[in-house]
């Protein structure tokens, strides 16, 4: 490594080359690092859902969970199977092992769920897929005064024209019911025509179809003929022949039967601002990168506002973007202003250009990981920017270590190439083993198991890329530079003051050294005996605060948000009608919490909540953990939540802790009431 060092201090273009290199595939390789609030990753866990219209929740579990359990026992691998049996769906969720092959699980459940045959006539085939932490980027919230159909048209127009843009791909509904035509058939017509019931709903499904036709060869072409019959709307039902008399009339299905162009019979509520609302969820895919989709989306939303009927607003829910953003301009902020202590310091204590080219070897750091980060697929995310800020602190400590020793060879009147050379190998060893045992303390993090590994995995690759990026420079680009490095022969009036402050510098640090710090080095390596009882006593001193509860230990504490939500569930079977009571109550409660709270802060401060939104039928805040699976969402009538936004954290004076504690002691205890739990952390894992 000597060699090595010695070679490319000599040759400054190699040392050049080696540096723009890095900056360059660094830069290159930023915009291709995917960008999202949390790392999508796999959950270790699949998802089994089979939809059974019309089915009690006994019957779902008789006809389709039990024989789905049975039929995937025997799969390998396999930790735990848990079902959720309602009306209309059964949903079973197979928990994998750690270590767990999940593409092979997967394919060996699909497997023997496609061989189950004996599955009630009316039941769909089950969709199997693997669970994910998917995140929406944000939500848009489209309400007002206006009947359901109005709104969910308004919703869909919203989510066609997003799709159709480049930066989005994957846009869904949330808090609206799906659509439904009903066919209600009177029994005194059947009878009168002689029908039954199974005739009606045998012509209906043979008058919807579209079949393909084969096709017709010509001598330039190839046509496709496909027959279209598939039909959309209450008017097209009813227009379908059900019966035809040898004489020539037709019996149509709006002769004997209503139809009705309307929504599922699901319990699904949802108020945004106390009015009926629909949410338009976006969500980051391959790729794509979530600031991209939140400006898209902005500038979308300022030209749509402008069309819309009167009585319907449009605004945004669950920004998860802004914690992204807020991160990324923490670590820009830490970034200079550890860029320039690191430049201060060296300057008041060494030289303009050893404080510069050390410095520069953060920036060469962070550039170069961005390659590595690429190649390894590590998004850029809360977890990696975390990372970045933690290296923040420790990734120039070499480079200083390594300038300072081939600036004290300088000064002993050392030539500059030969300083440059003797400084950096005589401290090669002990840097590349500094920077060796402080990847070896973030190398466990790499072999983390189990969904939360894959959650916590960029935090040492980050880290340890940078460290690596850091060693790389400041053995073999920084001596380069700092072998040029010439004192000043005719320093002006700005380097004549700037020298005086160095040489104060220098004498207090020296005094420093060679008086306080000295003194107490001879004491303790004398006195060896005390400072090793002194240890100890720390060391159980420390331990003794933990185990009593002074200190107190958390894995990951609780990373605040801004939205604070209370999730309610009342006895299964509950109407939604008594749900929604308890959810108006809940809301009440939160604005009159809010409003004694707004007293608290100063005057000019603005509202405390920005928006609020009721859903009774449904707890969507559940998915908004980043351990949490992207699951398809049951509809069921004793469920129900609301949730504040609060205003941005930035000016906010009250933590959304307090506030969410503030919320709970109002609410208190309600009878009847099975679970009410309140949350106001973005992320929470637990103690």
């Amino acid at each position: 490594m000597k060699k090595a060092i010695a070679y490319m201090a000599r040759n400054s273009v190699a040392a050049n080359l080696l540096m723009l290199l890095i900056l360059f595939l660094g830069l290159l390789n930023v915009s291709r690092i995917p960008q999202e609030v949390f790392q999508e990753a796999s959950l270790d866990a699949i998802e089994i859902r089979a939809d059974y219209r019309g089915a009690s929740p006994e019957e779902v579990e008789d006809g389709v969970v039990r024989r789905i359990e049975e039929a995937i026992d025997g799969v390998d691998d396999i930790d735990r199977i848990s079902s959720v049996s309602s009306e209309n769906v059964g949903v079973v969720t197979v928990n994998l092992e750690l270590g767990a092959d999940v593409d092979k699980a997967l394919n060996d459940i699909k497997s023997n769920v496609d061989r189950i045959n004996t599955f009630p006539a009316e039941a769909e085939r089950p969709v199997v897929r693997e669970l994910t932490n998917r995140r929406n980027v944000l939500q848009i919230a489209i309400y007002g005064d206006a009947d359901e159909h109005s709104l969910k048209a308004l919703a869909e127009q919203v989510k066609d024209e997003l799709t159709a843009l480049d930066e989005i791909s994957f846009v869904r509904l949330i808090g609206v019911r799906d659509y439904e035509i009903s066919i209600e058939v009177s029994e005194d017509a059947l009878a009168a025509y002689g029908l039954r019931l199974s005739d009606v709903a045998t012509a209906v499904r043979r008058g919807s179809l579209e079949l393909p036709g084969g096709s017709l060869e010509t001598r330039s072409e190839e046509i496709l003929v496909r027959s279209k019959g598939q039909n959309y709307t209450a008017r097209d039902f009813e227009e379908i022949i059900i019966l035809a008399t040898p004489a020539g009339a037709t019996v149509r299905l709006a002769d004997i039967a209503t139809v009705t162009d309307g929504f599922q019979d699901d319990d699904l509520i949802a108020r945004f601002e106390g009015q009926p609302a629909v949410l338009v969820a976006l969500t980051r895919t391959g790729d794509e990168r979530v600031l991209d989709i939140a400006e898209a989306t902005e500038e979308y939303l300022a030209g749509f506002r402008k069309s819309l009927p009167e009585g319907i607003s449009v605004d945004t829910w669950r920004n998860e973007h802004t914690y992204l953003r807020s991160r990324l301009d923490l670590l820009m902020k830490n970034g200079i202003a550890g860029f320039i202590l690191v430049t201060l310091a060296l300057v008041l204590s060494m030289n303009i250009q050893l404080a510069l080219w050390t410095s520069l070897g953060l920036l060469v750091s962070f550039i170069g990981s961005f390659t590595v980060m690429a190649l390894l697929g590590v998004s850029i995310d809360m977890t990696s920017l975390f990372a970045f800020i933690v290296a923040i602190g420790i990734v120039v400590d070499d480079a200083i270590v390594i300038g300072e020793n081939i600036f004290r060879e300088q000064e002993r009147g050392v030539p500059p190439l030969r300083a440059a050379v003797q400084g950096a190998t005589r401290l090669c060893v002990p840097v590349t083993f500094a920077v060796f045992t402080t990847i070896a303390a973030f190398s466990p993090m790499l072999f983390v198991p189990g969904s939360m590994g894959k959650l916590m995995q960029s935090i040492p690759t980050v880290a340890i890329t940078v460290l690596v990026f850091s060693l790389i420079e400041s053995l073999f680009i920084l001596p380069a530079h700092l072998s040029h490095m010439k004192k000043n022969a005719n320093p002006g009036r700005v380097m004549r003051r700037l020298e005086r402050i160095q040489s104060a510098t220098t004498q207090a640090l020296e005094r420093f050294i060679h008086g306080p710090l000295d003194r107490v080095l001879r004491l303790t390596t004398r006195r060896y005996s005390l400072v090793l009882i002194g240890s100890v006593a720390l060391i159980g001193l420390s331990l003794g605060l933990v185990r009593g509860g002074l200190v107190q230990f958390i894995f990951i504490p609780e990373i605040e948000g801004e939205v604070v939500t209370a999730r309610i569930e009342m006895p299964l079977g509950t109407p939604a009608q008594q749900t929604q009571q308890i959810v108006e109550l809940l809301e009440v409660m939160g604005h009159e919490t809010a409003a004694e709270l707004q007293t608290t802060l100063p005057e000019n401060h603005p509202p405390l909540v920005t928006n609020t939104l009721t859903l009774v039928g449904d707890q969507p805040s559940l998915a908004l953990d980043p351990m949490a699976a992207d699951q398809h969402r049951v509809v069921q009538s004793h469920l129900g939540e609301v949730s504040f936004e609060l205003v941005n954290a930035e000016i906010r004076k009250l933590p959304a802790l307090e506030f969410e504690e503030a919320w709970r002691q109002k609410v208190g205890e309600i009878p009847g009431v099975n679970s009410l739990v309140f949350q106001a952390a973005l992320l929470s894992l637990g103690s």
